[in-house]
């Protein structure tokens, strides 16, 4: 079996929120190891889309939104603020990411 097969066999499908929320899990621990975030593209209802690296998904008064870096420096990043509701889809760039760490003492 191929190490993609490995990565697809392993991958749940999921709804663009509650995916959101486990990469913005994902990309806080990334980040506290100085590695980049998960790079995504999300697609609107509107027909647009937007590429990006996930910050975080918060709740606010108008529902789940969803903060993604778009580029700029460090001292001056470009962030879009996407209302989750207006995803229609969400390309992950890495899925392996998606996957669940491997704990090197568990027994194969």
């Amino acid at each position: 079996m191929s190490a993609a097969e490995d990565v697809l066999g392993t991958l749940v499908a999921r709804a663009p929120k509650r995916l959101l929320e486990d990469l913005a899990a994902v990309a806080r621990n990334l980040a506290a190891n100085d590695r980049q975030r998960p790079e995504l593209e999300v697609w609107l209802t509107g027909g647009g889309q937007i590429r990006g690296r996930i910050i975080s998904v918060t709740e606010d008064t108008a529902g789940a939104v969803a903060m993604l870096y778009v580029g700029g420096q460090p001292r001056s990043p470009s962030v879009s603020f996407v209302r989750v509701d207006q995803i229609t889809a969400v390309t992950v760039i890495d899925a392996s990411l998606l996957m669940p760490a491997l704990v090197a003492d568990k027994p194969a």
